[in-house]
């Protein structure tokens, strides 16, 4: 059996909007061999009104019963709606991978929720939430992709309130994917280590409870309500001073806000409203099942664009990804998405300005490098090109695109021996790559290098560059 290491390492976080790229050329994973963990079916009876929802829908559904967004909490109709919504999700994943993953992910996080904090004892199963954590946490790190950013978090945190489940190594390389310092790893670093055991864990959070710290509070209120043992509600308490001592509107106000609302309707059932049985039409479901919510419309935003840009409609692809940032203005993969866009377009200001911002939440983020030297390029700046072509090479040594297009600049710049060299180590890298053969023989054909030009040229044709089949003909090779 793999240990958690390897699975990490067999990880690959890759751009997500590259467009276009040979690496989507490649085989997509075989979705029948994804596994999904299995568990005896809740009995509940799922209404014909709402099994016809779309998957997204049917989740978000589930989502609302289970937070009490719609003023009561049904965990079980909540865990049988997110299932179904799984299952229709897994079912439309056969046919549009790119555009349902995340759905898919999300559901598998939603689930992993539900086993980790139900107060429901045919649910509640600690360690079964940790593998649906696990399997939403796949499709994180799948380069075809962006799947729940939670599922990473929540893996983290079961981490931490296990005794010595994780090495620091399997530490730094969950914390290389969830890409930013999230509030696990502000306690990990603190501490200087891993918790020596559960209860060290928790003694540690509530000396930072006690200096103010809200979102300490919180994950304590979170162990009470979703750690290992039933729900506790010594939680409500702690949600309690989390909201006190937290910024209203921030995300730990917000968290600490909707897990409150949660518990008090579970602790004191009469002040649930009353289930409102569905009619026909879907204005007469609850609200979450018609109205999407921020995360369900981010979704969709987002998977819009992703298939726009890959369809070539990218105007259309940058009005998506502006709504999408408009809801999470600091996800860098929508700003990275739509300065492609730009780029495709000719604004190349605004592609820069985005691939700046994608930089700036992720200074590792290589694709937005690439992209705004591209940006560069096109607009003769050369020495700017280079530099980020330079730095996305420094991050991804072995990033073919970045040394054909350094080359391309160097040339553009008269640097014929460099861009050379260039292109050289682009071939040397991956011997496959057509257009670095093609852009090495249009340089050898500037200076003359006539023989070396044809060999570069009859490679490039041969691998399918039609442009390179061309200049073969206007150098009289037949």
């Amino acid at each position: 059996m793999r240990t958690l290491t390897q699975k990490l390492k067999e990880i690959t976080v890759q751009i997500v909007c590259e467009i276009p790229d040979e690496r989507l050329q490649a085989k997509k994973p075989n979705i029948d061999r994804i596994p999904v963990p299995k568990q005896n079916e809740i009995e509940f009876q799922i209404d014909d009104s709402i099994r016809n929802l779309p998957a997204y829908q049917l989740i978000n559904l589930g989502w609302g019963l289970f937070t009490g967004l719609d003023g009561r909490v049904d965990e079980k109709a909540a865990y049988a709606y997110t299932k179904y919504g799984l299952q229709k999700a897994l079912s439309d994943l056969q046919e549009n991978f790119f555009g349902n993953a995340h759905i898919v992910s999300g559901a598998l996080n939603n689930i992993g929720v539900f086993h980790s904090c139900s107060a429901e004892p045919s649910i509640k199963n600690w360690n079964l939430g940790m593998a649906y954590f696990e399997e939403a946490n796949k499709y994180k790190g799948s380069s075809y992709a962006k799947g729940s950013s939670y599922a990473p978090t929540n893996l983290l945190w079961h981490f931490f309130l296990r005794e010595r489940y994780l090495n620091e190594e399997e530490v730094r390389m969950l914390a290389e994917e969830l890409k930013y310092n999230h509030k696990v790893f502000k306690y990990l670093n603190k501490l200087g280590r891993l918790p020596q055991n559960y209860q060290e864990a928790i003694s540690f959070l509530v000396d930072e409870a006690k200096l103010g710290d809200p979102d300490a509070a919180m994950w304590i209120a979170y162990n009470f309500e979703c750690g290992p043992k039933k729900l506790d509600f010594s939680a409500i308490e702690w949600y309690k001073f989390s909201l006190n001592n937290s910024v209203y509107g921030s995300e730990t106000y917000n968290q600490a806000a909707s897990r409150l609302q949660r518990l008090e309707l579970l602790k004191n059932p009469q002040l649930q409203s009353a289930p409102k049985p569905p009619r026909q039409g879907a204005a007469s479901l609850p609200p979450s099942a018609y109205k999407y919510s921020k995360d369900a419309l981010e979704q969709q935003y987002s998977s819009s664009g992703y298939k726009y840009l890959e369809n070539g409609q990218y105007d259309k692809a940058i009005q998506e990804y502006t709504k999408a940032i408009s809801i999470k203005p600091n996800n860098d993969d929508y700003y990275y998405c739509r300065g492609i866009a730009y780029n495709k377009t000719g604004q190349y200001d605004k592609a820069i300005n985005d691939f700046t911002t994608a930089i700036s939440w992720n200074s590792d983020y290589y694709g937005a490098y690439l992209g705004r030297g591209n940006a560069y390029l096109a607009k003769g700046e050369f020495g700017k090109a280079t530099k980020d072509y330079d730095m996305a090479i420094r991050i991804k040594p072995d990033y073919v695109k970045a040394w054909v297009n350094k080359g391309i600049a160097l040339s553009k710049m008269g640097e014929f021996d460099y861009a050379i060299i260039d292109y050289s180590e682009a071939i040397r890298i991956d011997s496959s790559f057509a257009l670095a053969y093609y852009h090495r023989g249009i340089l050898y054909k500037k200076i003359n290098e006539k023989e070396k030009a044809i060999s570069d040229f009859k490679k490039a044709c041969y691998l399918g560059d039609k442009e390179a089949c061309e200049q073969l003909k206007s150098l009289g090779y037949k």
